[in-house]
């Protein structure tokens, strides 16, 4: 009797198994039947190396905690949420007279056999051949539910909404990019409208997980998770900084990671196939020195960045030289220079004034050029060497500086704009003006309506214009900012560069 008892336990357990159901040794009694899914979250990486003065990120440090989750569950998936070919120094550099325009970025990802990705802001930075050509060359799942060509026929090699199968499990995944921006060469529908009609999509696939890579603004995050329930996790991009919030009575997280890797979020996701219920962690990484360089990818990134250095060494820039050692910490990162003037933002505007001797009364440029997200000399050293090429990050977009004649009225009303630009690119930045008792003083005098001042300014400003500013572009002004005849235009990275110089001398 014994020995068909243990006969018919025997067969049991390898009926079990072979249902891939678990079985308590210690108990007899089976597990429900779970799978365990990874999921790698990256957000608005411009910069493959390391940042922080080589602390913090770079994607080889990345690649590193990748394999390593990927040896501790083969399920594991990589996603990277908008903003990956533009703002970079090196994606400006040229090679064989074309610019990179992010064609580094995706070489380095397509090396990681990265996964996910869906369409940032900042990919329509470059224009629409190397935007076409990036798009081709990569590798990875280019997932986008709302991002189409001009007359609305999809870029090639992008997809929508996917069900990806995981032993079983169907994971639909989404990309949506957010839609408060003109781009010519692109038809970016609604966000929360194309979310709908990719969920209910993946819901007709009888998905069981619903993912939502979105490259839009937080307050837009809450409102796709409050209005669209059934996504079970957010993975969002376009603000800097990371953080976690639950929002919805399904309390359905949404996540973003600090910029250039300098963190990642880790989302462990269970499934459990018999109840068809879903249990999910999700846990911040510090991209830091404790993580080791993936060799591979460090040496890929590296060749990069040689190339640039080829680049600008031939367009009369020094990268490698040392300008001078900083002992204090400069704040660029994006919360501060669109909100408030930092020591680095006095630095660079009253640079501007000093590239025009004798001429400029002010320096004003925009906080949203500055896009190094980061500070210069983090750990607050004594003698902290800083290169030509890190100054040059400062603003990849580059641009130069002008010198224009503009009358009082206008500039108060572009001090007033800039004022309530708080948080947005658009907030300007000066050296020269202060404001006492709700008074705009210039050099510590008041600023007349009708006398004409000459100004340093960001050319972008005049030429192009920055959000609620417009009335600054010379033809829109109405004759009250003009050029200055015969002033040179300098390069803005050479202005910073001396700027650099001049407030660190003797280093």
């Amino acid at each position: 009797m014994k020995s068909l008892l243990t006969s018919l336990l025997a067969l049991m357990l390898i009926s079990l198994h072979s249902c891939n159901v678990e079985v308590d040794t210690t108990s007899g009694e089976t597990k429900a039947q779970t799978v365990e899914i990874t999921l790698l979250q990256l957000n608005d990486v411009y910069e493959m190396t390391a940042v922080s003065s080589g602390t913090r990120g770079g994607l080889a440090r990345v690649q590193t905690l990748l394999k390593s989750l990927k040896e501790e569950n083969p399920n594991t998936f990589s996603v990277l949420a908008g903003d990956l070919y533009s703002p970079s120094v090196i994606g400006n550099a040229e090679v064989n007279g074309k610019r990179l325009a992010g064609q580094q970025m995706v070489n380095v990802l397509n090396a990681m056999q990265w996964d996910f990705f869906t369409i940032g802001n900042h990919e329509f930075d470059i224009p629409e051949e190397d935007f076409r050509e990036r798009l081709k060359e990569s590798e990875f799942k280019n997932i986008t539910d709302n991002v189409s060509d001009s007359v609305g026929k999809p870029f090639d090699n992008t997809m929508p909404a996917q069900i990806i199968d995981v032993e079983g499990v169907k994971m639909g995944i989404l990309g949506i990019t957010m839609d408060n921006f003109n781009q010519d060469f692109a038809t970016i529908t609604p966000p929360l409208e194309a979310a709908r009609k990719a969920v209910k999509q993946l819901q007709e696939q009888k998905a069981d997980i619903i993912i939502a890579m979105t490259h839009q603004s937080l307050e837009d995050d809450i409102a796709l998770a409050r209005q669209v329930p059934e996504i079970n996790l957010i993975l969002g991009g376009h603000e800097h900084d990371n953080f976690k919030l639950l929002r919805n009575d399904e309390q359905t997280p949404i996540t973003k990671a600090d910029a250039n890797s300098k963190s990642a979020f880790v989302h462990y996701l269970t499934f459990n196939k018999d109840s068809g219920t879903l249990s999910q962690r999700s846990e911040i990484i510090l991209i830091d020195e404790t993580i080791e360089k993936d060799i591979e990818i460090e040496r890929l990134a590296k060749a990069w960045e040689g190339k640039a250095y080829e680049y600008y060494t031939a367009a009369g820039y020094e990268p490698d030289q040392v300008v001078c050692k900083v002992n204090v910490t400069l704040d660029g990162t994006e919360a501060s220079v669109r909100s408030q003037s930092t020591n680095l933002t006095d630095l660079l505007t009253q640079g501007f004034i000093d590239a025009f001797p004798d001429q400029a009364k002010a320096g004003i440029m925009n906080g949203g050029s500055i896009r190094l997200d980061d500070k210069i000399n983090p750990k607050n050293l004594s003698d902290c060497p800083v290169t030509q090429y890190e100054i040059m990050k400062i603003s990849p977009f580059g641009g130069s500086v002008s010198l224009v004649e503009m009358r009082g009225d206008i500039l108060m009303e572009a001090l007033n704009q800039g004022a309530k630009n708080t948080g947005k690119g658009s907030f300007l930045q000066y050296s020269g003006i202060s404001q006492k008792d709700g008074q705009w003083l210039l050099q510590g005098a008041p600023i007349d309506n009708n006398t004409r001042y000459k100004i340093a300014i960001s050319s972008y400003l005049v030429e192009k214009g920055d959000q609620g500013l417009k009335f600054l572009v010379y033809e829109n002004s109405r004759g009250r900012v003009k050029k200055v005849e015969g002033a040179p235009k300098p390069e803005f990275n050479k202005v910073a560069i001396s700027a650099f110089e001049r407030a660190f001398p003797g280093s």
